[in-house]
């Protein structure tokens, strides 16, 4: 178990010199992988060039050429894309208001708003196209991407529109979200961390790493509010089956570790007696001191449903302390802006217990839908009524895509519908069955220029709305902004013309 973080940051800057990706792409056939906040690692096998891309043809003026239906004709919005036609209360920042039958995004400004945004923007500053049609101006790139982005009907950027090289990025631009990377416990993760929550001097690194990331945008109106990690695990039972859970990493921390000295308190907390631990963890032990001596656990049994019940509690407990810790250290430094916690799979295993303890310490839930075998589907509204049910929050989807086939890629992630209309009849539906429930505040979609990624599966593609060239795909962004104009016009109280 690891005491400081630092370790775990062998991650490479986003911004690999131009020609190095170049050489990357044409010889050893990689390209850097992105991870939730906008940092990149290198591996020969993590990500692929796009087959058959010119390196040396761009064209990013077609984007704005595209005829697309006019998102905001008839709608009355405020500069952050909020309506007013739905009035909340004003307070100077974004929040989260119930207003009549349904929750709301507010504004600053005090009107309500649905966030439709696109997540992993700041993915595009790892490819050759942002040197060779953007000058790796990240003022021009992001300015660009925010003016196509609301053409297409989308009103804001979701994680990974900033990141450690540029705090601000998209929020310059529009209304944003910022994840705050706390700690590598995603199930991208190869190398889980597990750290001492209750250590002072990692509890000071956490305290430095959230300010890092909050005192440049605090004062920023585009701010919606702060995300943590994604897709984390609290609890997993392959990683238990390994040894390499939570649980167990704090039976193998030393005596002295205020970690340790919280587990063997738990224990004794639970189990009453010294004899009764002995009793059920196969330790032969005289007292607390030797609990805290203890760290092979050599006679234990992870199997053992008592224990198992032992350490999904224990689970809860630094889950519980995690949230309070990082709720707290945000609010000392940023009352107003909303907190929306980790990005939850909604299949994950364990999520009641930890969404369990989030509550208090988050404002919004952000959830991430898994597709089913591999293929983006329907609305799952058993699952949100569960999560409502649950927190009693606000939810906003983080990332969610449905995506088509291309020659280069029949296999994309979130899977691949057979055409781009029927990938865009599907998004239609999608965002039609999630609106309708009163506590959706909000849907973001994954990737905003395409990235090939390979995958225990194979190569797929992380399809975005532009393609590695800069090109759009035309007939996706025509319809996506129909289908956005028709929803805004429905849900703002706006008698529709239908979608063109």
């Amino acid at each position: 178990m690891r005491d400081s973080r630092n370790e775990s940051r062998k991650h490479l800057s986003a911004f690999i010199p131009p020609l190095i990706v170049r050489i990357m792409c044409k010889y050893l056939r990689i390209l850097p992988h992105v991870l939730g906040a906008g940092i990149i690692a290198i591996t020969p096998s993590a990500v692929l060039c796009a087959a058959g891309t010119n390196l040396g043809a761009y064209d990013i003026t077609t984007a704005r050429q595209v005829e697309v239906a006019d998102v905001k004709a008839r709608l009355d919005l405020d500069s952050y894309g909020g309506s007013r036609s739905i009035k909340g209360r004003a307070t100077g920042w974004f929040s989260l208001q119930q207003i009549k039958d349904r929750w709301w995004l507010v504004t600053p400004d005090g009107n309500s708003m649905i966030s439709l945004g696109v997540t992993h923007i700041l993915a595009a500053c790892a490819l050759p196209l942002f040197d060779a049609a953007y000058h790796r101006d990240f003022t021009a790139f992001t300015r660009d991407a925010a003016e196509n982005l609301r053409r297409w009907g989308f009103n804001s950027a979701g994680y990974g529109g900033v990141n450690k090289q540029n705090r601000q990025a998209m929020l310059n631009e529009m209304p944003a979200v910022v994840s705050l990377e706390l700690l590598e416990i995603s199930r991208y993760s190869k190398n889980p961390e597990r750290i001492d929550l209750f250590d002072g001097t990692v509890r000071r690194d956490l305290a430095r790493s959230i300010a890092e990331y909050v005192e440049p945008v605090k004062g920023l109106k585009n701010l919606i509010g702060y995300m943590y990690v994604d897709l984390p695990q609290w609890w997993n039972l392959e990683l238990r089956r390994k040894g390499n859970d939570w649980p167990f990493a704090y039976r193998r921390l030393a005596a002295g570790a205020p970690g340790k000295i919280r587990y063997v308190d738990f224990l004794l907390e639970r189990r009453k007696t010294v004899a009764a631990v002995n009793e059920a963890y196969g330790t032969i032990v005289a007292d607390r001191a030797g609990l805290l001596a203890e760290r092979a656990w050599a006679n234990l049994r992870p199997d053992d449903q008592s224990v198992m019940d032992d350490d999904r509690a224990f689970v809860a407990v630094l889950v519980r302390e995690y949230y309070k810790f990082c709720h707290d250290e945000i609010r000392k430094l940023d009352p107003q802006h909303l907190i929306f916690g980790d990005r939850y799979a909604s299949v994950d295993l364990g999520l009641e217990d930890v969404i369990k303890e989030a509550v208090p310490y988050i404002d919004g839930v952000a959830i991430q839908p898994i597709p089913i075998k591999g293929m983006a589907a329907r609305f799952d509204k058993a699952a949100f009524d569960r999560i409502a049910e649950l927190t009693g929050k606000p939810i906003l989807i983080c990332d969610f895509a449905v995506n088509f086939a291309t020659p280069q890629f029949p296999s994309g992630m979130w899977g691949s519908w057979p055409t781009e209309d029927a990938a865009a009849d599907l998004w239609a539906h999608y965002l039609d069955d999630a609106f309708a429930q009163p506590n959706m505040v909000g849907i973001h979609r994954c990737e905003y220029i395409d990235l090939p990624v390979a995958m225990p599966q194979g190569n797929v593609l992380k399809q975005g709305l532009v393609q590695q060239d800069g090109r759009p795909y035309v007939r996706t962004v025509q319809r996506y902004a129909g289908i956005h104009k028709k929803l805004y016009e429905r849900i703002y109280g706006v008698e529709t013309e239908g979608e063109k």
